[in-house]
């Protein structure tokens, strides 16, 4: 605020001061040429004795609220400034009494003496000095990281890090008042501390900078410093998020654009800048169930779910059945942390679709471009957010508005290059497909609505003028997309049967290799033609489940058989290929149903082409081994002609060919794609040995099959259909039916309490679909472990998961349910998993199961409760699966994991094979083992067994303190020889892997723990096994050079004993 201004608002004689002043004008410009001091300092000094001191006190805070720390410093020190002569004058005063300079000026080759010189000037104190040097360092140490790049890191106006080292000259414009002025740029904190200037070209520029940063950083993604860049944007004392959506709040056009494009760099990843080139990058669309989205979405890291709870978990999200206490929980979340754990959810909080609907109204000021990042910012948060976010925004009427602007007010054909803006919008129709994907309802609202579309389908691309037909071809395949998804629901536009022609026309055009076809346009827009036609042909198998009924005939997807088997004839291993094989696999599905084609092609000419293709047993094959689609198409069309009853081949022969094997076990572990071909290609070659034999080794088939079974059932709803065939045909056919009985429950994850509304995704049963969005939920910051461990710990984990539910009895829905005893459950998981992991086992999975079925008990009838490790069955298998993971001791080659145990393979196993509705950390599941083993094992023989192993092999002081001093009294009850648990010496790898390097750790060299090695062997309390291991750990001290003497003394006169 001005002084001036303020006393002409206060001031009664202001009227005549301003006169005044302004008669004076002239004289005053004189006096400041010939006098050093301006007169409007003393004009201010006088008005501002005339200021009450409520004035003064107000003015000076108005200035102290609107102005940084530094800022007010500089200018409470101009007023000290002096004119060049005068500091020149005055330094050579204060030099005569300045110690400092007078040392300087007249001893300078004098050697200083500080320690004298301290006394008198502090500014020789160098203990002084080096405590602020101290000082700053324990600052910059204990600054935390991410607090380091919010307010170190500098930034030009390009969004690129500046260097500190750097000369930054000055006319760039990097210099400011802010907390460090000598230093160049801008840090994040205070980038948005400028986003609130009151001066609207600063907020500009500080949104471009903005902008510019996160688009640096979403392309550097994977980079650490970058990753820690976009993190802080998010983080909830930084509410960067809030920032950029009050922005878009601005009244100042200039400052709007900026702010959307901030919005949509913060929101947008990549791929989604969407241009012509993406648009052909149909291959995943047009794959089998390629429309359905399954979008990653992250949630808040609770404790682990056991499998069944997932499944239940994720089904019931899927069907709006979300848990009440979650909601709450979420509700009473403040935005910025809502922010930063779902930025979707955050901003449909902050109002955010209220603004768009706004800015993209008819009377909308933006520009073009910045609804176009509006349209992009939406596509986004449907395909993160799934069906809620689709119908938040066709509720607040988005859909009419990006109708309205970027296809009803379009100029069609696009004849001239100069009108680029005025042509339809390729966002808006991707925006129109993805809230179709997301919500039957919305789908239903767009089929009424975007006919208009049509048009573009109807114009020949070479309309347009040249440089924008890849533009046109762009135009057709989204329309084409959008027209397959609303089929998936059976909803068909009226005039759909017109586009005979143009999709006849487009098919032949396929017809060309792609090197003819402008580089892939005509391929990838014939693909998604055929694609269209094979949904097109589950609509017209069943004309009562279209909108409007009768709306697709069966003649209508079948008039193209001609030229789509003229594809499959002449073209090479390409996805156009895969789709002409989908499209006649879907139609040899409905053979029985409809076996005449048309009047010129018959079901014999297609599986003649289908053998000249395929060759003799593969010999000209047309299949791209490596796509696992491409094998599932050629699955799916020999299985439908080895089902079918009206037409005979020897597709069955061919499925049950080594070649067809080949291909299964290329893809089988790839993706969801590839666990269908296998599941698909076992329901056809029935006979289990059959299927050994042909996969050419019997243990990794049996692998294969667990391995596929185990990670759809871990893939959520989408799969449940193909998971639960699955395990019925690849884990309870394996089984005797007594332990199916007891086991189906768990394996099946309680089949009858989850509606099983996902087989119609399978079953292409359209109409009763409410959704084609299936999320994959995921934990944030969760750890993923090595492929290799993962993959066998997780099998490993779900064969044994009955034992888990029923050691959380109290919190297992499974298990509440199951009607067999705990006994029965867990012999028969033991027995189970001895069967269906004859291959490989991750030991410390099943050290962990078996650690809780010996803390597990059953009130067995007329009898008190009782632990069930004292049951025969159990016991045996207890001592056989020790023996298996201890010794390597099987009836079969089979192997198990080769890391050495210790404290942390165990948590991770207890983490990952727990269902943990608890938070309890393994060594607290270890105390309470080890306490039930002193409390009611009586020298239990596996149970011992099980304990010593670990005693010996964990490498923390803590486990085996627990043991070795806090349980002394139970050592002499743990009479397990070396043998027994494959213990040969602590540096022994001669028997077993696990010996490695015992006792290496920290362990020899705790002067407690080894006093209590010693105490156990004088007192005689060990045998076996744990004597041989403390002698050897008492040896191996006595070569440790960082041992004390004395405590070597005393343990070699121990050993001279024994």
């Amino acid at each position: 605020m001005r002084m001036e201004s303020k006393s002409n608002n206060n001031n009664k004689n202001s009227t005549s001061t301003e006169q005044t002043t302004t008669t004076t004008t002239s004289s005053s410009l004189l006096q400041q040429q010939a006098s050093p001091k301006n007169d409007y300092e003393q004009d201010n000094i006088d008005r501002i004795h005339e200021m009450t001191e409520e004035e003064i006190e107000a003015a000076r805070k108005e200035i102290m609220d609107s102005l940084s720390s530094d800022s007010i410093a500089m200018l409470m020190n101009r007023g000290k400034n002096k004119s060049k002569e005068e500091e020149e004058e005055e330094n050579e005063e204060e030099g005569e009494e300045d110690l400092m300079v007078m040392k300087e000026r007249y001893f300078a080759d004098v050697p200083t003496e500080y320690e004298k010189l301290a006394w008198m000037d502090s500014r020789f104190d160098q203990s002084q000095q080096q405590q602020l040097l101290q000082e700053e360092e324990e600052k910059e140490k204990t600054t935390h990281k991410e607090d380091k790049m919010y307010r170190r890191i500098r930034f030009d106006f390009q969004g690129q890090p500046i260097d500190p080292k750097k000369d930054v000259p000055v006319h760039q414009g990097l210099h400011h008042h802010g907390d460090e002025p000598d230093k160049a740029g801008y840090t994040l904190a205070e980038l948005f501390y400028l986003v609130r200037s009151q001066v609207a070209p600063q907020r500009t520029m500080v949104l471009n900078t903005l902008t510019k940063i996160l688009r640096n950083a979403k392309h550097n993604r994977g980079i650490e410093f970058w990753d820690s860049i976009l993190a802080s944007f998010l983080r909830p004392d930084v509410a960067g998020a809030l920032y950029l959506r009050s922005a878009m709040d601005d009244r100042h056009l200039i400052v709007l654009v900026s702010a959307v494009q901030a919005m949509a760099a913060l929101v947008l990843e990549k791929g989604d800048d969407l241009d012509e080139e993406d648009t052909f990058n149909v291959e995943s669309f047009n794959e089998y169930l390629g429309y359905v989205a399954r979008p990653i979405v992250y949630i808040k890291k609770k404790e682990t779910l056991g499998l069944g709870e997932k499944f239940a978990t994720t089904v019931n999200r899927l069907q709006g059945k979300e848990n009440k206490k979650e909601k709450e929980e979420e509700e009473l979340e403040d935005d910025a942390h809502l922010v930063q754990r779902d930025l979707t959810k955050g901003l449909l909080r902050m109002d955010l679709l209220p603004r768009i609907r706004y800015l993209t109204s008819p009377n909308s000021e933006l520009d073009s471009k910045s609804i176009e990042h509006l349209v992009r910012i939406l596509i986004r948060l449907a395909k993160s957010g799934g069906a809620d976010v689709c119908h938040s925004i066709m509720e607040h009427d988005l859909l009419d508005n990006i109708l309205q602007w970027g296809v009803l007010k379009r100029d069609w054909p696009m004849t001239h290059q100069d009108k680029t803006d005025t042509y339809p919008s390729l966002a808006a129709i991707r925006l129109l497909t993805v809230l179709a994907q997301g919500s039957r309802r919305v789908a239903e609202e767009i089929n009424k609505k975007a006919t208009h579309l049509l048009q573009y389908l109807a114009t020949p691309t070479n309309v347009a003028c040249p440089s924008l037909q890849i533009r046109a071809y762009a135009l057709q395949i989204e329309t084409i997309k959008l027209l397959k998804v609303l089929v998936c629901y059976g909803l068909v536009m009226p005039t759909l049967q017109d586009l005979q022609e143009p999709m006849m026309t487009w098919l032949r055009a396929g017809l060309v290799q792609q090197q003819d076809n402008k580089n892939g346009l005509d391929d990838a827009r014939a693909a998604t033609t055929i694609s269209l036609l094979e949904i097109s042909l589950h609509a017209a198998a069943d004309p009562h489940k279209t909108t409007p009924p009768h709306a697709v005939d069966w003649h209508q997807p079948t008039a193209f058989v001609p030229v789509i088997l003229a594809i499959l004839r002449t073209r090479e291993p390409s996805m156009l290929l895969d789709t002409a094989v989908g499209y006649f696999a879907t139609l040899a599905s409905y053979m029985d149903r409809f076996p005449s084609v048309d009047d010129t092609t018959t079901t014999a000419d297609i599986w003649k082409v289908i053998v000249e293709k395929l060759g003799d047993n593969g010999t000209r094959t047309a299949i791209r081994s490596h796509r696992s689609n491409s094998v599932l198409r050629y699955v799916q069309l020999l299985g439908a002609f080895a089902s079918a009853k009206t037409f005979k081949s020897d597709a069955a022969d061919r499925l049950a060919s080594s070649f067809i094997t080949t291909l299964v076990k290329q893809v089988y572990n790839n993706d969801f794609l590839g666990r269908l071909a296998m599941g698909s290609w076992a329901i056809h070659v029935k006979d289990r040995s059959s299927r050994r034999k042909l996969w050419g080794n019997d243990h990794n088939y049996d692998a294969a099959e667990i391995e596929s079974t185990v990670a759809s059932m871990h893939m959520g709803a989408l799969e449940k259909q193909l998971a639960r065939k699955m395990v019925q045909l690849c884990v309870l056919d394996r089984l005797d039916s007594k332990l199916v009985s007891t086991l189906a429950l768990f394996y099946l994850q309680d089949a009858d309490t989850t509606a099983d509304d996902y087989s119609l995704l399978l079953d292409h049963n359209g109409p009763r679909l409410e959704t084609l969005v299936y999320p994959d939920y995921q934990e944030q910051n969760q750890e993923e472990p090595p492929e290799e461990i993962d993959r066998l710990s997780s099998i490993t984990a779900w064969v044994f998961s009955p034992i888990d539910e029923m050691y959380h009895m109290e919190k297992s829905r499974l298990a509440r349910k199951c009607r067999d005893s705990s006994i029965d459950v867990v012999a028969s998981t033991l027995e189970a998993a001895g069967v269906l992991l004859n291959n490989a086992v991750d030991r410390d999975m099943v050290l962990v199961s078996l650690m809780k079925l010996f803390m597990m008990t059953e009130e067995l009838a007329g009898e008190e409760e009782r632990e069930i490790f004292w049951d025969d069955r159990i016991t045996s298998q207890i001592n056989q699966w020790l023996d298996r993971v201890l010794l390597n001791k099987t009836t079969t080659t089979t192997t198990t994991t080769t890391t050495r145990t210790d404290a942390g393979s165990l948590e991770s196993a207890w983490r990952r094979s727990s269902s943990a509705h608890i938070r309890q950390p393994f060594y607290q599941f270890y105390q309470g083992f080890v306490a039930q083993y002193a409390s009611v094992s009586f020298g239990h023989s596996g149970f011992a067994r099980l304990l010593a192993y670990i005693v010996i092999h964990i490498d923390s002081i803590d486990y085996k303190y627990l043991v070795w001093s806090d349980h002394s009294d139970i050592l002499s009850t743990i009479k397990v020889n070396s043998e027994e648990i494959g213990y040969y010496g602590n540096n022994n790898q001669s028997h077993s892997n696990n010996n490695e390097n015992i006792g290496e750790g920290e362990t020899r060299r705790n002067t407690a723990l080894l006093r209590a090695y010693m105490s156990a062997l004088a007192e005689n309390k060990v045998e076996g096994s744990l004597r041989e291991f403390a002698m050897n750990e008492l040896k191996e001290v006595l070569n440790k050079e960082d041992v004390s003497n004395n405590l070597k003394r005393d343990i070699s006169d121990l050993l001279k004993n024994k």
